[in-house]
């Protein structure tokens, strides 16, 4: 099997296992998506969508990697505990939100660029991430 497939495969169990929808249109073009209800009620709600691409380069063998959580809500939230946690370094943000309360949610910027970035490291390819910019 070429690097091109290994990597390919292994970044869709990487996704899979994140509970990840995915959408490969082409091998060199992995897109994954999920979106989260934290919290929602008759009054209203709160959501997040998660984005993602990691597009392929064979040749050069790089692969680089973008990603996108957008929040929304809408009327009045219910009652509920919201954690919160982000960081950043370097360009790369990590943001951590869990909501407890009657339906919860949880979702986790950055811990599928890291799990994916591992993935490319062991393929023996290299990881680019490219901070601010909408997924392909």
């Amino acid at each position: 099997m070429d690097s091109l497939t290994s990597l390919s495969s292994q970044l869709r169990v990487t996704a899979e296992s994140f509970g990840l929808s995915l959408d490969q249109s082409s091998p060199d073009l992995i897109r994954v998506s999920r979106e989260a209800v934290l919290s929602k009620w008759f009054l209203g709600g709160r959501k997040a969508d998660y984005r993602a691409s990691c597009t392929l380069d064979e040749v050069a063998h790089v692969a680089t990697f973008r990603e996108v959580l957008k929040e929304s809500s809408w009327g009045v939230p219910p009652p509920a505990v919201t954690v919160e946690t982000a960081g950043q370094r370097g360009a790369a943000a990590t943001k951590s939100i869990r909501v407890n309360g009657p339906v919860g949610g949880h979702v986790d910027l950055g811990a599928v660029r890291q799990a994916c970035e591992r993935a490319v490291a062991q393929a023996g390819w290299t990881f680019v991430f490219e901070a601010g910019k909408l997924p392909a």
